[in-house]
């Protein structure tokens, strides 16, 4: 077990790596527009253009991971993030930026939808929620402090040489998943069982299903489609907050491009913090009453709550009222970050299925939803977002018809809680 937590513990770096990378293109965003002469729209592009690569790779690794070893397929998209993102760091035009954020997609679906199913497999029963919780929070504090690492280089040297730094590191991180190469001959934790839904025992589990039967399965899912469609419109608002944030407080409040890194990073990771992990052991502590039913609950009331306050916060014009709304805000949507990805890999789990196929089953499940999510979530949303705003000229406007994305995330939410309700046994 104590091996199984060290390849947590590097899953969950290298998920941080991947979103400082994220938030570090925000960042420097300013520059990037600056330097090859491009508009908001262009720019959301750039933001956008990793997950077109990410939409083609990740159903098929999520197909592979059925006939090739996990650990080998994940240290092969991480190569090739590495390659991506070091060449990143000397594209010379607004094309080659383009082109190598389209690989950086390719490197990332190669661990994206092979680690959540890991973690939940091996990760022990009483603490899974917080393990979970644990991973999801390198997308906040990864994405406050890429905004921080963005700063302070772009204040010393040339920005691209950012990019080549982390690529480095990353590359570190994947040399050594080679250590846990055969994770897949190791026995999955079983002391789990699939007893929540209500599902007709059989006394021989089924070993296998075609590809076709698996999409179905999992696309049939009331549970898990409703919470798709929360995700969704859910990823849409973050994406443009997290990308289009700092641009927001450097227009309205004319601060400087390093003061606003500072003040959105700063905001970012103390909710991220908090929000993740509180979210996680609110469900470790509540889930034996129904763990998917105890997530929804958990998710619609911290929605509900970042939604007033992130409405509000674009009608205001004083600084310090903006960073105390924001900060409610942001904490509300972190919070649903453990307990909403918990929900996609439990509501697909199925007791009559081997703990392989059901592995199987929560990678491609993952896919599924990752690419969702970015194909009608972040990445639409900062091309939107900037293509607004380029016509209204308002940011204040843009930024609040962008919050109201967030009531149907709410909305959605009931119908998977009676979903839930029906199916669930107590």
């Amino acid at each position: 077990m104590f091996k199984m937590k060290l390849l947590f513990i590097l899953l969950i770096f290298i998920n941080f790596m991947n979103y400082v990378d994220r938030g570090l293109i925000s960042s420097l965003n300013i520059n990037i527009m600056e330097d090859f002469n491009i508009t908001n729209t262009q720019s959301g592009v750039i933001s956008s253009s990793f997950i077109a690569g990410y939409l083609v790779f990740s159903p098929l690794f999520s197909i592979l991971v059925e006939k090739y070893n996990r650990i080998y397929l994940m240290i092969f998209g991480l190569l090739i993030w590495c390659m991506s993102t070091f060449l990143s760091g000397f594209a010379k035009s607004y094309i080659q930026m383009l082109i190598s954020r389209l690989f950086v997609g390719i490197g990332e679906a190669g661990y994206a939808i092979i680690s959540p199913p890991i973690i939940d497999s091996y990760s022990p029963k009483k603490t899974s929620s917080r393990w979970f919780a644990a991973y999801f929070l390198a997308i906040p504090v990864g994405f406050s402090l890429g905004f921080l690492y963005g700063g302070i280089i772009e204040s010393h040297v040339n920005w691209h040489y950012s990019l080549i730094l982390e690529s480095i590191v990353m590359l570190l991180l994947t040399l050594v998943l080679f250590v846990f190469r055969n994770i897949d001959k190791t026995k999955p934790n079983t002391n789990e069982s699939y007893n929540e839904l209500n599902i007709n025992l059989s006394s021989r589990q089924i070993s296998s299903l075609s590809l076709y039967k698996k999409i179905k399965y999992i696309l049939t899912n009331k549970i898990y489609i409703y919470g798709l469609i929360v995700y969704i419109f859910y990823t849409f608002v973050i994406g443009s907050y997290s990308f289009w944030g700092p641009t927001y407080l450097i227009n309205m409040y004319n601060v400087t491009e390093l003061e606003s890194d500072y003040i959105f990073g700063g905001i970012t990771i103390s909710t991220g913090l908090i929000g993740t992990f509180l979210g996680g052991l609110l469900l470790d502590k509540l889930k034996h009453k129904g763990k998917i039913i105890t997530a929804i609950k958990i998710n619609i009331l911290s929605l509900i709550i970042s939604l007033i306050f992130c409405f509000c916060v674009f009608f205001i014009k004083n600084l310090i009222c903006f960073i105390v709304l924001l900060t409610l805000g942001q904490l509300g949507l972190f919070v649903i970050i453990g307990p909403i990805n918990s929900i996609f890999l439990w509501s697909v789990e199925n007791n009559k299925y081997t703990n392989e196929l059901n592995s199987n089953i929560k990678s491609l499940a993952c896919a599924i939803c990752t690419t969702a999510i970015h194909l009608f979530g972040d990445f639409p949303s900062p091309i939107l977002v900037g293509f607004v705003q380029d016509n209204l000229n308002n940011w204040n406007i843009t930024m609040i018809l962008l919050t109201l994305f967030l009531i149907p995330s709410v909305v959605f939410l009931y119908p998977q809680y009676w979903s839930a309700k029906n199916m669930v046994q107590f």
